[in-house]
């Protein structure tokens, strides 16, 4: 009995042992569950503060301002530093007063902005409008804000990014007034590129060739103009405007309605960011000014009329080069009298540095052959201002072939001059706003699509 009670201590022995043992393994486990735990905590926090660094990397070096607030505007919560470059003001000032954003809103946009985040804080909002700096530069601002949902489904912050977007309001301000300034000229204009397609046409050429802006952009001059044309007429003076020169020439062209029509073509290369790229088309429709010229020439007992009615400048002078007779819309346009004109020169109205370039016309076209080319110069106003004018002359000869006087019709080319400044100037801002834009971009005007991918 003893023995067996020896042998039951020793078991129960083993059994306390065991149950220690297994005591110690659950702690060891429950340590290690621990452990675990706390270092899955530890990777979440570390993870989070990647997180939070990489967050504040990106937004802390975009030139956008990042900004969340409680959805009444009451509190800040964060704004990113572009705020104080873009607004002018600083963080720390917004921080104190949520809401001082808004008083450099312009005055014209305030009750706009004010209204719509107001109505849409539960919906969110994208807005446009401007700031006043205190340097006093008004900037266009695209805010776009959302609400940020919190588990139960309610929102109580809202986001939002705002962008300095003056560019683009500025490119589309010049694109308006581009299109204004082309569209509403009664010249024909066209912009071909190097592969010989239409780029562009404003209204004026379409109407003239009686058709749609889609049968005309895309396609080729041999196509539009016809291959004889083309190749005889158009191609070279092309060319050489593709080579860099500015051509003007006139030709004769037959529309299926107008019929047969003089034209005044002029061409200027377009630069690119691999040289010139596109040409610049203008034509001028001369046929009514011909059968002026026409009707001029023929009957000398009849030009009165004419002259008087004219609507481009007519003047009359001698072998001497003074003034001899000149219409209404001449003197209209230099704002002296006759009878001052009488006491003038031609020389007397024109500016001295084109002096020698008018004299050679005179020697190698007008005396050597009885007229000259359309030619570009300048005349000074009575009042003194300048402006650009485009001259042809004619020589009249008496019964012994004497050069007897010279008639000159010129126009003020003032509003030609701006349409061309303003295509040139237009596609050097908008290549420029493109290849320094970070996005690809593409042009749209209209029905006129005018492809740009800047390349990056």
């Amino acid at each position: 009995m003893v023995g067996e009670s020896i042998d039951m201590k020793d078991e129960d022995k083993t059994k306390e042992q065991r149950i220690m043992e297994l005591g110690e393994m659950r702690a060891g486990i429950a340590a290690s569950e621990k452990s675990d735990a706390g270092a899955e905590q530890r990777a979440a926090q570390e993870a989070l503060r990647e997180s939070e660094g990489r967050f504040r990397d990106v937004v802390e070096h975009i030139s956008a301002v990042f900004w969340m607030a409680k959805a009444d505007l009451s509190e800040m919560i964060y704004v990113s530093p572009a705020y104080e470059s873009m607004w002018g003001q600083s963080c720390a000032g917004l921080y104190e007063n949520p809401r001082s954003w808004m008083d450099h809103i312009h005055p014209d946009d305030q009750d706009r902005v004010r209204a719509a985040i107001s109505q849409r804080k539960d919906t969110g909002h994208t807005l446009e409008y401007r700031i006043v700096r205190l340097d006093g530069a008004v900037r266009w601002i695209r805010d776009r804000g959302f609400p940020v949902s919190k588990t139960d489904g309610r929102s109580n912050r809202i986001a939002g990014i705002a962008e300095d977007i003056t560019g683009l309001r500025e490119a589309e301000e010049a694109t308006q007034e581009y299109t204004k300034v082309i569209e509403g000229s009664q010249d024909l204009i066209s912009v071909v590129d190097r592969g010989y397609r239409y780029r562009l046409a404003n209204e004026t050429y379409l109407r003239y060739r009686e058709t749609r802006r889609e049968d005309v952009i895309g396609r080729s001059c041999a196509e539009v103009l016809g291959a004889d044309v083309f190749e005889h007429t158009v191609k070279n003076h092309l060319d050489r405007c593709f080579l860099g020169e500015t051509i003007r020439y006139e030709m004769k062209y037959t529309y299926s309605t107008l019929g047969e029509r003089d034209l005044l073509v002029s061409y200027f290369p377009i630069k690119g960011s691999k040289g010139i790229d596109r040409v610049v088309a203008i034509m001028r429709d001369l046929t009514q000014n011909k059968k002026f010229e026409e009707a001029l020439r023929e009957s000398e007992t009849r030009y009165r009329g004419l002259f008087e009615a004219m609507p481009d400048g007519f003047s009359s002078v001698g072998m001497d080069k003074r003034i001899m007779e000149a219409n209404p819309a001449f003197r209209a346009m230099l704002g002296y009298s006759l009878e001052e004109l009488y006491e003038l020169t031609y020389e007397d109205l024109t500016p001295a540095k084109w002096h020698a370039f008018e004299e050679g016309i005179l020697q190698e076209q007008v005396l050597a052959r009885g007229y000259s080319e359309v030619y570009e110069k300048e005349y000074i106003r009575r009042n003194g201002t300048i402006f650009p004018v485009e001259v042809r002359a004619h020589l009249l000869r008496d019964e012994n072939g004497n050069a007897r006087e010279m008639w000159g019709f010129l126009r003020d080319i003032t509003e030609r001059k701006r349409v061309e400044d303003t295509l040139q100037e237009s596609e050097e801002k908008f290549r420029l706003l493109f290849e320094k834009s970070v996005d690809p971009s593409l042009l749209l005007d209209g029905d006129i699509f005018i492809e740009w991918i800047p390349e990056k």
